[in-house]
């Protein structure tokens, strides 16, 4: 069999599948975008924190933040995440279900700016969340069915690139779309175009779609490839300060005295005796910051345990990059731009691919029907 054949069928196959399986991937591509806004929306809804000057002691957020729930008990710090932002104090409710308080809080007037109930999804979310991970099927039947279409998804991408190498000699012409293209011409080098360069992000967000459906087969398949889970589970302490008040202020002290390269976000507070305080930080230099690293400090003013995904071995770090790689969490204001655009490809994709499909088809009904030979008369 001909190079021309086996590519000829791939070109159907490619043509085919993409066909069939268009209108989930483009759900599936824009309901990952539209989450994308939607948590930015909120990300950008806390009231603004004006007052400028020197920022307040932890302790002293808490307490400004304390009569307004005087009932509750506080569970967490959300630290402001840059000049201008408040500082989130979180208190749980008793409520079924559970559900969670944030008092916002200037951090350096100590002004009440307002609280919110914390939903872990609303209506919209739960809605887009829903369509992106489960196409609205039931979620044990419908995670498989996404899963198996970020396998589609992965072929298509490695099909197309097939399709797209370039002849000998034409290689300028396939980073582009060709100046004046119209009608197939322009459909194709769209589509070629856009497969070539967005190939990349393509198939990291179909690989890691694979790996959040079906994490144990993926995690299997990596583990045998390469080393996962050997980090040791009880790493030794870089840190011991001196015996302080249990609080979160000098648990922070500690905790930055210990972790280099990274901000501190959150801080978990200690609400049962015997519970340390767990404080959150997102790694400041070149890489993700998902998932966070964490320092315990117990009451005894020592940094008890660190778990720091920067020092994991190469398999669990590539395990750990599926998720925020997929959802642009902890990865910067790029990626996350990035991300929300190749939620609109499979839409460009498919209306591209329909459209060379259909002006092809048009286009051999239109070819003129060659002359036949006419007959020989005998003499």
């Amino acid at each position: 069999m001909s190079w021309n054949s086996i590519r000829s069928a791939l070109q159907t196959i490619h043509l085919w599948t993409g066909l069939i399986v268009a209108i989930p991937l483009i759900l599936i591509g824009l309901s990952g975008s539209a989450l994308i806004v939607h948590r930015e929306i909120l990300a950008h809804s806390v009231p603004a924190a004006t007052a400028k000057g020197e920022r307040q002691s932890i302790a002293a957020m808490i307490a400004a933040a304390q009569p307004a729930l005087p009932d509750l008990t506080p569970a967490r710090v959300d630290l402001p995440a840059a000049a201008g932002y408040p500082a989130a104090i979180l208190f749980p409710t008793a409520d079924r279900p559970a559900r969670t308080i944030a008092v916002y809080v200037d951090p350096v007037s100590l002004k009440l700016l307002g609280s919110a109930a914390v939903a872990p999804r609303g209506p919209m979310q739960s809605w887009l969340v829903s369509m992106h991970a489960f196409l609205l099927a039931p979620p044990r039947y419908g995670l498989e069915l996404v899963g198996w279409t970020a396998v589609i998804m992965t072929f298509m991408g490695f099909s197309g690139l097939i399709l797209w190498w370039p002849r000998q000699g034409r290689w300028k012409q396939q980073f582009w779309i060709a100046k004046g293209a119209q009608g197939l011409r322009f459909n194709l080098d769209l589509h070629q175009t856009l497969g070539f360069w967005g190939l990349i992000v393509f198939l990291i967000m179909s690989i890691s779609g694979i790996y959040l459906s079906f994490p144990q087969s993926f995690y299997a398949a990596v583990s045998f490839l390469v080393p996962v889970g050997s980090r040791d589970a009880d790493p030794v302490p870089s840190y011991a300060g001196e015996k302080g008040a249990f609080d979160a202020d000098h648990a922070l002290a500690a905790a930055l005295a210990t972790v280099k390269g990274a901000v501190p976000v959150t801080i978990q507070l200690s609400r049962r005796a015997g519970n340390p305080i767990v404080v959150e930080f997102e790694n400041a230099g070149f890489g993700p910051s998902s998932p966070r690293i964490l320092a315990t400090y117990d009451a005894n003013g020592t940094i008890a345990y660190v778990d720091d995904p920067r020092s994991y071995p190469f398999g669990d770090t590539f395990l750990n990059l599926q998720q925020p790689l997929h959802f642009a969490t902890g990865m910067g204001w790029f990626w996350e731009a990035i991300v929300f655009i190749s939620g609109l490809m499979p839409l460009i994709f498919g209306i591209t691919g329909l459209n060379i499909w259909w002006l092809r088809r048009r286009a051999r009904k239109r070819a003129p029907i060659p002359a036949l030979e006419p007959e020989r008369v005998p003499v």
